[in-house]
């Protein structure tokens, strides 16, 4: 990890990071704040962050803490009035800062050919090398692959059949939940002037 100056793309479990307080989530709120690009998801991110808020509500599983939805969740659950804020504020910040100058993020849209990319690599990395990476985490890895971006992208997760496979594949990646990963962090920014 050199520089700022590299896009960071994040998958479901990085970006959930953001609102949710858990393990690693002052390490995503440290890189969002600090990078020099915007933080590049994709529909699949977003739509996998909708996903899991609809699978606290279904579930009743007791929200820890959401960042941005303080005056939202007074209770230990999360309500369907509750999940219905947070998605508009999911919305807000993600959907609809997209394409001002000012942004946070930036959506990469679905390349040609990323599911038979996918496809691949659920090929060689899943069934040839064993790794637990399933069809959602090779879609993401197949975005990033195909996208056509100038610079550097370094994958942003917590997932580890996903962080296996990128060992694998040979592809820079960030662990928010590492404690190397937050001590670099630290030292990357500290010398930085945030955005």
């Amino acid at each position: 990890m050199e520089s700022a100056e590299k896009y960071y793309y994040f998958d479901a479990n990085a970006l959930y990071k953001k609102y949710q307080e858990e393990l690693g989530s002052s390490s995503i709120r440290q890189l969002i704040e600090n990078a020099q690009k915007p933080i590049l998801i994709s529909r699949l991110t977003v739509l996998e962050v909708f996903s899991r808020l609809a699978k606290a509500y279904r579930t009743g599983n007791a929200v820890q803490h959401c960042r941005h939805c303080d005056k939202i969740i007074e209770s230990s659950k999360l309500g369907k009035r509750a999940l219905s804020k947070a998605t508009e504020i999911l919305k807000e910040e993600i959907l609809h800062h997209f394409p001002s100058n000012d942004y946070t993020f930036q959506i990469i849209p679905m390349p040609k050919g990323v599911f038979r990319a996918a496809e691949t690599i659920v090929q060689q990395y899943a069934i040839e090398n064993k790794l637990g990476i399933g069809s959602m985490d090779a879609l993401h890895l197949a975005i990033v692959q195909k996208s056509d971006l100038d610079l550097p992208i370094i994958r942003v997760s917590s997932d580890k059949a996903l962080l296996n496979a990128c060992e694998k594949m040979k592809i820079e990646y960030i662990n928010p939940q590492d404690e190397k990963t937050i001590q670099s962090l630290n030292l990357l920014f500290n010398n930085h002037t945030p955005k």
